[in-house]
């Protein structure tokens, strides 16, 4: 069945169980993560022949799914990230939920065939005395009626034991071949199962990407940004951004010609996958209110088109002056 697991956000870590109707929220939820973006009953899951149903139950912020806000009951049948607040969820789909009733088909199928095929069986048991098979075995025993022949010419047995020993050796040749061609299929078996488990092979792309955000949500030195990002190799697609300053003992976030420093965990979705990156950096207020942005990034993790994407890029722009909306250049390498 199918299951939630929390992978960003104040309950990073629960995974629960999606055995019923399941509501996500705040207060008096069956998943609740005290999250202050979240309203009390923000979103409901629930499973369904094939899948699982997600429903956004009015919530202030809005549920979303693979980074696109829902405003309608949306049934999913495969893994798929919601977002709620200012938390992130990995629903897993597993492959028994999703074709359960063609499966109890093809379990209930054989099982009639091997009754079928039992009943029959007497049939051969009231034939089987009429089976005179056995009589065909005194043929294979003729053979043995030639060492008579030998025996009765003395002379010959020298010259016709030479060719005996031949037909003896003869088979194990073709035995020593048989069994070597075996272990070359299983090798061959083997090579093709190491392949498939170690998966596609993997390439360096140049990562030129270009990051648009605007402010969800600030709770403190913590303030979650979502936007859109472009460029290749990716294309289009989403991001969510999660940022904490951190700043100089002493000094104000954020103050005018002071770097602040800052962490933040970058999730970039896209139609055939998404890429997770961690950047650190510093910010610097200019006196006319704009900020300059200065970090490091690394891509730590990837799905599907993109599982196990690793890379570095590093990431320049900033917030232009009386705005809460920035934008980013990404340049770097991305390994998939």
């Amino acid at each position: 069945m199918a299951t939630l697991r929390v992978i960003s956000g104040p309950a990073t870590g629960r995974i629960l169980t999606i055995d019923r109707r399941t509501v996500i929220g705040r207060i008096n939820a069956d998943l609740v993560i005290e999250d202050d973006q979240m309203s009390r009953n923000h979103a409901v899951v629930e499973p369904v022949e094939g899948g699982v149903v997600v429903e956004d139950l009015g919530s202030t912020n809005g549920t979303f799914v693979d980074g696109e806000r829902i405003d309608r009951p949306v049934r999913l049948t495969q893994d798929a990230r919601l977002r709620v607040g200012r938390s992130d969820l990995a629903l897993s789909i597993p492959e028994a939920a999703r074709g359960t009733v063609m499966r109890d088909r093809a379990v209930s199928g054989p099982a009639e065939a091997t009754q079928a095929r039992r009943a029959p069986a007497p049939a051969p048991q009231a034939t089987a005395p009429a089976a005179p098979a056995p009589p065909a075995e005194p043929p294979a025993a003729e053979p043995p009626a030639a060492p008579p022949r030998t025996t009765g010419t003395p002379p010959r047995p020298p010259s016709a034991s030479p060719p005996a020993p031949r037909p003896r050796r003869g088979p194990p040749g073709r035995e020593w071949l048989v069994r070597g061609g075996i272990l070359l299929g299983a090798l061959v078996i083997v090579v093709v199962l190491i392949v498939a488990q170690t998966g596609k092979t993997r390439h360096t792309h140049t990562l030129q990407n270009t990051l648009k955000t605007a402010v969800l949500s600030q709770a403190g030195l913590s303030i979650t940004f979502v936007g859109l990002v472009t460029g290749v190799p990716t294309g289009a697609g989403t991001a969510s951004v999660d940022q904490t300053f951190v700043p100089p003992p002493g000094k104000q976030p954020l103050g005018i010609g002071v770097p602040t420093k800052f962490t933040a965990k970058t999730i970039a979705r896209f139609d055939d996958g998404s890429i997770t990156s961690l950047v650190t950096g510093t910010a610097t207020r200019q006196p006319d209110t704009s900020v300059r942005v200065l970090g490091r990034g690394t891509i730590v993790d990837g799905a599907g088109k993109y599982d196990g994407a690793t890379g570095s890029f590093t990431q320049t722009g900033g917030r232009p002056p009386h705005s809460d909306r920035a934008v980013f250049t990404l340049t770097g390498s991305v390994r998939y």
